[in-house]
C-alpha cells in the first residue's frame, strides 16, 4: 500500500471543497467501518486517476466522479463490440489475484492468534492487508457500470429486439455462485443425515463450517460461527422429502448448464450481432467478478474482526474503537507505546473520509474536516431537486405500487421490517433475502444490472429499483410512496 497523507492543511482543504461543488457524484453507501472497509478504499483511490472520496459518519459513503465512471464504461463496451481479449484478459488478471489472496487467507486464519506473539501476528495482519489492497487496486471495473451499465446495454440492444428476462438471462453469471455452492453443500450434509441411523447433525456439520465460516458475515457485521449455527437449518432441510432435496442439489448443479443452453437457444432465435454477443459475455464475466470478489471480502473482514478482538483484549481497549483502525494500523500495535500514538487518531474518526485528487497522496482524516467535507457532500447530493429516479431492476407483477418506506442501512435495522413494507437500502447482500421476500417493492441507492438487489428481485419478480443515489437520504421510515416500474420513478404521496 502507498503511503497515507493524515493530516489536510487548509490550501488543501479548500480545494477539496472546491472538489465537492464543481464535480457530480455517483454515491455508493452502507454500513462498515475502516477495520472492513478502509483498505478497499484506499486500494480504490490510488486506481484513480481523478477525485474520489469516501466518508465514513452514521454510515459509509463512495462519491465518485459520474462523468469518469460513465466515461469508463462506454469505453469498456467500445473495446469489447470488436472482441472479447480486453474483459479476458482483466478476468485471468483477478483470478490469479483472487486465488493468491485465498491462498493467503487459508495460511492467515491457520494460526492460532491467541498464542501468537505480536511481531507473529504482525507478519500475517500485514500480509493480508497487501492482499486486499491489491485486490481493490484492480478490481473496481465492476462498479463503474453501475450508474450506466444498464441504459448502455439497453441502447446495444434495440435492434436484437430482446424483452427485459431474456436480457436478465443473458447477462446472468454461467458459474454457479459461492452462495449457491454453500447451498448444495447443505441440501446435501441433509440428504446424508436422512440416510443415517441416530445422525448426529454436528459432526456432519463441523467440516462445512470450517469452509464456510464466513458465509453470514457482511460490510457491516462479522459473525463468528459454529457448527450449531446452522443446525436448525439442517434440521429444517432433513424434514423435506430426499426427492425434493436431490431436485435442489441438481438445480443448483445443473444451473450453469442450464443458464448457458438458455443463452444458446436465444442466440438462435434472434438476431444478434457478434458485437452485442461480446457485450453480453463481457456483462456477464463483470457479475461473476463481483461474485468471486464478495466471498474474499467476507472471508477477510472475519480476520481482520478476529485480530481486533485478540488485540483489544491485550490491550484492554474497546474492539469499537479498534474497529475505526485500518488493518495496517493494527499491523503496528506491537507495544503500548505504539497504541499510544494511535489512539488520538482512532477518537478522531468518528467522522472520517478519504480523499483523492487533492493532494499527491491519498488522504485519511479525521475530526471537523472530516465532517465539514461530509454535510458537504450530503448537502451537494440533495440538490438535485425533489424527483427521485432510478434504474429499474425489475417490474414486478404491477407497474405502480404504493406502500411504506422502512430504510434498512444495515442488520440492526432488520427488526423494524414489517410485510408489505417497501425496503429501502444503501444496497442489499444475501442477508437481506428475508426482508425482500416481504417487501412490497425494493429500492437502492446504489447497483447496476448484475448487483444483488436486481438479481434476487429478478428471480422472486418482485419490484425493484436500484441506483437512486439518494433514496436513503431523501426518505424516512413509514412516508407513503409509490413506485413507478414503467419509468422509474419514486413520488411522495
Amino acid at each position: 500500500m502507498k503511503p497515507l497523507q493524515k493530516t489536510i492543511s487548509l490550501a488543501e482543504f479548500t480545494k477539496a471543497k472546491k472538489i465537492i461543488k464543481e464535480t457530480v457524484w455517483y454515491r455508493q453507501a452502507t454500513t462498515s467501518c475502516p477495520l472492513y472497509i478502509g483498505t478497499p478504499c484506499i486500494g480504490v483511490l490510488d486506481e484513480f486517476t481523478y477525485p474520489g472520496i469516501y466518508g465514513q459518519s452514521n454510515e459509509f459513503e463512495g462519491y465518485y466522479s459520474l462523468h469518469e465512471f460513465n466515461y469508463l464504461a462506454k469505453e469498456v463496451i467500445e473495446k469489447t463490440k470488436r472482441n472479447t481479449s480486453y474483459i479476458d484478459g482483466y478476468y485471468k488478471k483477478l483470478t490469479t489475484i483472487f486465488n493468491n489472496a485465498k491462498k493467503i487467507l487459508t495460511k492467515a486464519e491457520s494460526i492460532d492468534v491467541t498464542n501468537s506473539s505480536l511481531p507473529e501476528l504482525e507478519k500475517f495482519v500485514q500480509e493480508v492487508d497487501d492482499a486486499s489492497y491489491l485486490m481493490w487496486n484492480n478490481c473496481f471495473l465492476v462498479d463503474k457500470f453501475d450508474p450506466s451499465g444498464a441504459d448502455l446495454l439497453k441502447n446495444e440492444c434495440i435492434k436484437a429486439n430482446l424483452n427485459q428476462e431474456e436480457i436478465d438471462i443473458l447477462v446472468r453469471p454461467q458459474k454457479i455462485n459461492f452462495i449457491e455452492q454453500s447451498n448444495v453443500e447443505l441440501h446435501s450434509l441433509a440428504l446424508q443425515l436422512q440416510k443415517k441411523n441416530k445422525p448426529d447433525p454436528l459432526v456432519l456439520l463441523k467440516p462445512f463450517t470450517e469452509k464456510w465460516f464466513f458465509i453470514q458475515n457482511s460490510w457491516g457485521n462479522v459473525i463468528f460461527l459454529e457448527a450449531k449455527d446452522f443446525l436448525q437449518s439442517i434440521q429444517d432441510l432433513m424434514k423435506e422429502s430426499s426427492e425434493r432435496l436431490q431436485n435442489v442439489i441438481k438445480q443448483y448443479e445443473d444451473l450453469s448448464s442450464i443458464t448457458k443452453k438458455k443463452v444458446d437457444n436465444l442466440y438462435l432465435t434472434h438476431t444478434i450481432s457478434p458485437e452485442l454477443k461480446n457485450i453480453f459475455h463481457l456483462f456477464r464475466t463483470l457479475g461473476v467478478i463481483r461474485d468471486e470478489r464478495k466471498e474474499i471480502v467476507l472471508h477477510i473482514n472475519h480476520f481482520n474482526e478476529r485480530v481486533a478482538r485478540h488485540l483489544g483484549k491485550e490491550f484492554k481497549i474497546g474492539v469499537s474503537l479498534l474497529r475505526r483502525a485500518l488493518p495496517s494500523e493494527l499491523a503496528l500495535l506491537t507495544s503500548k507505546g505504539e497504541l499510544k500514538k494511535l489512539l488520538p487518531l482512532l477518537q478522531q474518526r468518528e467522522d472520517a473520509v478519504y480523499l483523492h485528487g487533492v493532494s499527491v497522496q491519498t488522504m485519511f482524516i479525521g475530526g471537523k474536516e472530516a465532517k465539514v467535507i461530509i454535510e458537504m457532500l450530503h448537502e451537494k447530493l440533495l440538490q438535485h431537486g425533489e424527483e427521485l429516479k432510478g434504474i429499474i431492476a425489475c417490474k414486478g407483477k404491477m407497474t405502480k405500487i404504493r406502500g411504506r418506506v422502512k430504510i434498512i442501512l444495515g442488520e440492526t435495522h432488520f427488526s423494524k421490517f414489517e410485510d408489505g413494507d417497501i425496503l429501502v437500502a444503501p444496497m442489499t447482500r444475501p442477508e437481506y433475502v428475508p426482508l425482500m421476500k416481504r417487501a412490497k417493492a425494493v429500492i437502492t441507492d446504489e447497483g447496476g444490472i448484475t448487483c444483488h438487489a436486481a438479481i434476487i428481485s429478478r428471480e422472486l419478480n418482485i419490484p425493484c429499483i436500484i441506483g437512486t443515489s439518494v433514496a436513503t437520504k431523501k426518505l424516512f421510515d413509514n412516508r407513503e410512496i409509490e413506485v413507478d416500474t414503467e419509468k422509474g420513478k419514486i413520488t411522495l404521496i
